[in-house]
């Protein structure tokens, strides 16, 4: 009797594997199981295999099914690009980090001024200004999103309380997709007012304002991303945890705040203390379970390069105790001094740099990709990633923390057609 060599057997199996036929003999839930594996990344080109497919990765039980038993995509960082003709997202999942991903926004049919505000468990709070690019206010439109699903949620408008927003920040249920939207005013503005939203029921709630005391004068204008390259913004996004999101202001006042989600209420510690003291902060950051701060130290006369800090957050006493210093990358072409972006978020610091020093003559375009390095804060090293595209003329970008999921915000939402052919990936 013949026998079958291992090649034919792996031969064999890949034709019984690629088979339509066997695959569409298959119960919907067994299907759904094994759907449910692939990787979040590929999702897109799932859909785009058969409408059956399409049909069952939409379907809640597929989400559910991922978020409780299955590995979904790590934690990454994204980059934000948005200008007059379009918007696009550039994310790097540090499941797969060898290439920056791309999807375009162009599913959503939002105005072409987009502007990003936040992002919790893959969803992206989003501000269209409509025709006007600079409004800042919210005469705009606010908007949920989930770019690798391509479903988006239209928020109702503020009951015109907060007329400026200069805080805003999200928190998703990744189970079930309910979402808690925030958005207030500077402290600083006359009869400054706060407002949160809750997908449960539907509409905005007015919340207590951040008291006035203390502080001198207006820091930053209103609903501009303080993500631009080239200066240290004067405030950090604000990150969830158990509960409450924490935010960091300075430059006049030192200013830390935390907004308690159930209370509705704000808890703020300012000047002396309120952030860690011996540089600038880079961002908030939460990691199992813990609130920390990354602080840039400001370099020394006797020193090569600046150097990062953590400290980490005691929430009962709103003060910073345990400090921890941050490795020098080993490589030392790249100095810390000599960064370009940043980014924190889910245990992660993202730095980048110019590839090539400018000088007097040659001056660096943004439209030239930039090296860059990662620090996980869990296993406390360094690593590589690839380079980060450059920004077309004309736009604007921000980089910020980005986990890709397939958590869908409840209905009513918009949910694209499906892609008739796999999604290109750059």
């Amino acid at each position: 009797m013949a026998t079958m060599t291992t090649s034919n057997q792996t031969h064999c199996l890949e034709a019984l594997w690629m088979d339509p036929v066997k695959w569409s003999q298959l119960p919907e839930d067994l299907l759904i199981c094994a759907l449910a594996r692939v990787p979040v990344i590929h999702f897109q080109r799932l859909r785009s295999v058969c409408r059956r497919w399409n049909e069952l990765a939409l379907e809640k039980q597929f989400s559910q099914l991922r978020a409780s038993t299955f590995c979904d995509a790590s934690a990454g960082f994204a980059l934000f690009q948005t200008s007059g003709h379009g918007s696009q997202l550039r994310y790097l999942d540090m499941a797969a980090p060898n290439t920056w991903r791309t999807i375009s926004f162009d599913f959503t049919h939002i105005s072409r001024c987009i502007k990003f505000l936040a992002t919790s468990r893959g969803i992206l709070l989003l501000w269209s200004s409509g025709d006007n690019h600079n409004s800042p206010t919210v005469q705009g439109s606010l908007y949920v999103c989930n770019p690798i699903i391509e479903t988006w949620r239209k928020l109702p408008r503020p009951s015109h309380l907060v007329d400026e927003p200069f805080y805003s920040a999200i928190d998703v249920n990744e189970f079930t997709g309910d979402f808690v939207v925030v958005i207030a005013e500077s402290e600083l503005r006359q009869g400054a007012c706060t407002e949160v939203f809750n997908s449960k029921v539907g509409f905005w709630k007015k919340a207590t304002a951040i008291s006035r005391s203390g502080r001198r004068k207006r820091v930053a204008a209103t609903l501009i991303t303080p993500w631009s390259f080239g200066f240290v913004p004067v405030y950090c996004t604000p990150v969830f945890s158990k509960g409450a999101f924490y935010h960091l202001t300075w430059d006049p006042e030192d200013m830390l705040s935390v907004f308690l989600v159930a209370e509705e209420e704000w808890r703020c510690v300012k000047g002396r203390g309120a952030i860690p003291p011996e540089g600038e902060p880079w961002g908030v950051v939460e990691t199992a379970g813990r609130v920390l701060v990354v602080e840039m130290t400001n370099l020394k006369a006797n020193e090569e390069d600046a150097y990062l800090h953590t400290w980490e957050l005691e929430p009962e006493k709103l003060a910073w105790g345990k400090r921890k210093r941050i490795p020098s990358p080993a490589n030392k072409e790249r100095r810390l001094r000599a960064w370009r972006r940043f980014a924190v978020g889910d245990g992660l610091v993202c730095v980048t740099f110019m590839k090539a020093a400018g000088t007097v003559i040659t001056f660096h375009n943004q439209g030239d990709p930039e090296e860059g390095l990662i620090y996980d804060l869990g296993n406390e090293r360094w690593v590589g990633m690839p380079d980060l595209p450059g920004t077309p003329p004309g736009s604007t970008a921000c980089l910020f923390s980005f986990k890709a999921s397939l958590v869908c915000p409840p209905s009513p939402l918009h949910t694209d057609a499906m892609p008739s052919s796999p999604p290109q990936t750059h």
